[in-house]
């Protein structure tokens, strides 16, 4: 399983020779693109008809078989593989150059059947609003999963750190209690314990930084805030520091069904009854611990959902 890290202030360690070096060879990051904005019905009713006239012969969409061209539903913000060159992007210049001039850029598995095709530009601007009003649902489903892709290649190529974080510290008043939250309830990997009536410490190791958890000497009151996490956990959550874990879905199940039972026990509070799915990618609990740490529990499962689908995961 994997730690991560946010941290409400963000630091930045520039240091001269090898790491800036290292950070000059690495390769760009990929070009997360946002999601499109809200489309206009007046412009989608009309672009139905314009394609009702001139496209329906030949290019499908969602119930209408065409005869030889592509779909033109789910296609919008996708990638696509062409006869020659390099795949390109299903936007607004390839629609264009499509309907202008077809054979530039043939998509693979379709001769060139179309002719160049004059259209004014009102219709061309609502033809493609109607378009894009087919993909907007798969837009973002296959924009995410190809920038989860795009990253995760990204990241493979990375050249290993020379510098890493070595411990990740948190404080709290009852450490048995959080022993009982991590070791039992989450599964962590404890490789250190002790404690006195003055002092203790529990250690973790994930995969990543360790986690330390040491008890305090004084009082610590327990945060009441949830933080605030990207992904859409806690829009509302307050910049303070916060981390996720990420788990295999066999034991992300096993977690899950044993906070919901025990997790009453130690002071677990959770943000939903169950996981959520997030971002198109990933499987996502929100829950906060006995001293107010607020953790995201994460899984990537190597299938998706189908739509409306949520595994039982408390049986």
């Amino acid at each position: 399983m994997r730690l991560f890290l946010t941290v409400g202030l963000a630091a930045c360690l520039t240091v001269f020779g090898g790491l800036v070096q290292t950070a000059l060879s690495a390769p760009e990051p990929p070009d997360d693109k946002a999601p499109p904005a809200p489309l206009d019905p007046a412009a989608i009713a009309r672009g139905k008809k314009v394609y009702e006239a001139y496209c329906r012969t030949c290019h499908s969409v969602s119930g209408v078989k065409g005869v030889g061209g592509g779909p033109l539903d789910g296609m919008w913000g996708t990638e696509v593989e062409l006869e020659e060159g390099d795949p390109v992007t299903y936007d607004e210049e390839f629609f264009r150059e499509s309907l202008t001039t077809p054979a530039a850029k043939l998509t693979k598995g379709y001769a060139n059947q179309m002719a160049p095709f004059e259209m004014s530009e009102p219709d061309t601007a609502d033809l493609i609003a109607y378009v894009k009003s087919l993909s907007d649902a798969e837009i973002v489903r296959k924009t995410e999963q190809q920038t989860a892709e795009k990253r995760a290649k990204w990241l493979a190529e990375l050249p290993a750190p020379e510098a890493r974080i070595r411990y990740i510290y948190v404080f709290c008043n009852d450490l048995s209690k959080m022993r009982l939250t991590y070791s039992t309830c989450l599964s962590l990997q404890e490789i250190e314990y002790t404690e006195t009536h003055d002092e203790g410490r529990l250690v973790y190791r994930t995969g990543g930084p360790d986690l330390m958890i040491m008890k305090w000497g004084s009082e610590l009151p327990a945060e009441t805030r949830w933080a605030w996490q990207p992904g859409g956990g806690t829009p509302e959550g307050a910049p303070i520091t916060s981390f996720a874990i990420d788990y295999p879905l066999e034991l992300y199940r096993r977690v899950v069904q044993t906070v919901a039972g025990a997790g009453p026990l130690c002071d677990i509070q959770t943000q939903t009854d169950v996981p959520m799915w997030r971002q198109g990618t990933h499987w996502s609990w929100t829950i906060r611990d006995a001293g107010g740490n607020t953790i995201e529990l994460t899984c990537t499962p190597e299938e998706q959902p189908k739509d409306g689908e949520t595994p039982k995961w408390k049986e």
